[in-house]
């Protein structure tokens, strides 16, 4: 079974750097401590579902991209 937060994580910065988006950039953009930022892509944060359709919007994606596993 795949870690949810590490799926997570992995696939914000997956299309974070698609966009060529720095972590610093988007985590400003949705106005998220940087330190914060870097623990989401690290996987070690449980976001809450407001957060995760605030980064899915930045990201210009649909938020279920974000669980998918392929």
């Amino acid at each position: 079974m795949t870690n949810i937060r590490e799926l997570l994580g992995s696939n914000i910065k997956a299309c974070r750097k698609e966009l060529g988006i720095s972590q610093e950039k988007l985590a400003e953009m949705n106005n998220i401590d940087y330190k914060y930022y870097q623990r989401i892509e690290a996987g070690n944060i449980n976001l809450t579902m407001q957060t995760l359709y605030k980064l899915a919007e930045s990201l210009k994606i649909n938020p279920m991209k974000l669980l998918d596993t392929e």
